[in-house]
Formats: structure tokens, sequence, C-alpha cells
């Protein structure tokens, strides 16, 4: 059995940051964008989602594959000043939608990574 102690996630962080390929292009992350108002049928199952998931005020929450940010922000007003939302994901470009909106919303408890 391998050892996937700490050399091992050392291995695997190192190297140059990943541009998300076709999905992380200037194009995909502009048409996602765009396509925000048409995904608003989607709001109330990602509420549903977060009532299954439990997320309140003063929670930690990591957001894999946010994307554009549209749930992290949803979870980030679920969770209020007192709590801490993480966005992540592949594409640099998805995610600096999310920074404008953060900066808008004077969001400072949810960051990127």
């Amino acid at each position: 059995m391998p050892d996937w102690g700490e050399e091992f996630m050392t291995q695997a962080v190192s190297g140059p940051p990943h541009d998300g390929g076709t999905y992380g292009s200037a194009i995909a992350a502009e048409g996602w964008q765009r396509g925000a108002t048409a995904r608003a049928f989607l709001r109330p199952i990602t509420e549903r989602m977060l009532d299954l998931a439990g997320i309140g005020s003063g929670h930690r929450v990591l957001d894999v594959a946010a994307g554009t940010g549209e749930q992290t922000l949803m979870a980030a007003r679920r969770v209020g000043p007192h709590g801490f939302v993480l966005a992540t994901d592949i594409a640099d470009r998805m995610l600096a939608y999310l920074d404008g909106q953060l900066v808008t919303r004077a969001l400072r408890t949810c960051r990127r990574a």
C-alpha cells in the first residue's frame, strides 16, 4: 500500500498551476457567466442542497469545483459573518468572476484557493 503522507501531498501539489484546459478558457468562463441568468431555475435546488447539508450561521464550507461561484455566494450568505467559505476550481478564470462578486458584495468571509 502506498504511503499517502506529507511527502506525497507535497509532490501532488507542486508544479505550475492548472489553467483548466478548455473549461478554463476565457471563452468558457465568459459564456458560463453570461448563462447565470438562465440557470436561475437551479437556485431553489441549490438552496435545498444547502438545507440538506445543514449549512448555517458560523459554519465552514469548502466548495470544490466552484466555477464562477454562484453556489459559493449562496453558502456565504448562509454562514454569515462568523462562518467561512473556501472556493476552489481547476480554472482560475472561472474563479475570477467570484473575485469580482466578493469585492462588490464586500464578503470578507469567503475566499478562493
